[in-house]
């Protein structure tokens, strides 16, 4: 992919998961802030939407972030004041990680609540 650094004009926050227990022992996930980035953000369209709508039945994009080994695809973002979960990540570009994130009404609940 040939986009410049200038293209990344979107602020995304990162979000990591802790796990921790309640008062009863059981394990709960919670998502703790690491920071935030300058991204490319592409909703999914067309053909492509579709076809990745009918697969998932979520909403879509494409994120484009300067080189970031810590982030895992168990991370979280947040981004259009909504959390969305990384589908996909992809490590292999020397400069950049590229990532898929989906949200729908389930997913859409407070970063960290």
């Amino acid at each position: 992919m040939s986009e410049s650094t200038g293209n990344l004009w979107h602020r995304v926050e990162l979000f990591e998961p802790i796990s921790t227990r309640d008062r009863v022992g059981q394990e709960k996930i919670a998502f703790t802030p690491k920071g935030s980035v300058w991204a490319s953000v592409t909703h999914l369209k067309g053909s492509t939407f579709f076809a990745a709508q009918q697969t998932l039945g979520e909403v879509v994009i494409k994120l484009k972030i300067r080189k970031n080994r810590q982030i895992l695809a168990t991370w979280r973002i947040a981004y259009e004041s909504k959390q969305w979960q990384i589908l996909d990540l992809d490590q292999t570009d020397r400069a950049y990680t590229y990532l898929m994130a989906t949200t729908d009404i389930a997913i859409g609940l407070p970063v960290n609540g």
